[in-house]
């Protein structure tokens, strides 16, 4: 009797050991992942500058999120991201060929299960304290302030469905002479000149509102402030505030 107890105790924790141990996969997945940002990190500054003739203009290349994935693509590229998922990024919009932002009538909807696998990734990553080491430097300096941004527009671009609808509204009618990137800026002003007060940039305080509006629509809005506070818990600690 007392040899089976041992026996059932031992399988009991082999189950629990395999069933909580990171699989090869997510292991191989996450070697990527550090290998990429630990690169992006290190080459930062030396790193291709925006274009301006490719897919993502922007009037403001030295802030917000084009020029950043412009700088980081040759590691973090779309389609690199997606093969070190496993899964596709969209389920529909313009980005079928890369990242593409000059369609002026639709937007990326994001696959929602990329992004849950895309979590267990990055949750392993960032359980690494020598990867977040070498990567704190350039969070600092490159990134705290905007992933801040983001988190203080969550409420404001999630929490109008009005504004979705309206923007939806316009997407849908290539007649209606409204441009709808035009209409969530000026759906956005009030509170992008609130944060402008506050110290943060204006533009981006704006794009990140629409950024929570457009996940609100896609359905992908609660997937991306999982990742969003991921980031802000390990590289910002004391600025989310416990739940």
């Amino acid at each position: 009797m007392k040899t089976l107890k041992l026996l059932s105790t031992g399988l009991l924790i082999a189950i629990l050991y395999f069933a909580c141990s990171p699989s090869a996969a997510l292991l191989s997945s996450s070697a990527t992942l550090t290998e990429k940002l630990s690169a992006v990190a290190a080459n930062w500054d030396n790193m291709t500058d925006y274009d301006p003739h490719g897919n993502c203009f922007t009037y403001v290349p030295e802030v917000g999120v084009r020029a950043r994935y412009q700088r980081s693509k040759p590691e973090m590229g779309l389609f690199i991201v997606e093969s070190l998922v496993g899964k596709k990024a969209f389920l529909k919009g313009p980005h079928t060929q890369g990242v593409d932002c000059s369609d002026e009538y639709a937007f990326g909807y994001y696959n929602p299960v990329f992004l849950t696998e895309l979590q267990g990734i990055v949750n392993l990553t960032f359980s690494n304290p020598q990867f977040v080491n070498r990567f704190q430097s350039l969070y600092d300096r490159a990134l705290r302030t905007y992933l801040r941004n983001f988190y203080l527009s969550y409420t404001v671009g999630t929490s109008s469905q009005a504004i979705q609808n309206r923007y939806l509204a316009i997407l849908n009618d290539t007649n209606a002479g409204e441009d709808a990137g035009d209409y969530l800026q000026e759906a956005f002003r009030n509170h992008a000149d609130a944060m402008e007060r506050k110290g943060y940039d204006w533009y981006e305080s704006n794009t990140c509102a629409a950024f929570w509006a457009r996940r609100s629509i896609d359905g992908t809005a609660d997937e991306f402030y999982a990742l969003l506070l991921s980031a802000l818990k390990i590289f910002d600690p004391g600025f989310v505030k416990p739940s």
